[in-house]
């Protein structure tokens, strides 16, 4: 299988993904739901780069 190259995934309940990336921009890296009771409910942070 092909590798595929994106910034959005959508996933079913109880699916998950793993994700690679390369941290080369120091900050806050945002990661959410674009459901948005999803977001409210908690799917929804960010990831500290330093």
């Amino acid at each position: 299988m092909a590798s595929l190259v994106t910034d959005t995934a959508l996933l079913k309940s109880q699916e998950v993904m793993e994700v690679a990336l390369v941290a080369d921009n120091p900050g806050n890296w945002v990661f959410h739901c674009h459901v948005i009771e999803h977001q409210k409910s908690g799917l929804s942070g960010y990831l500290r780069v330093e």
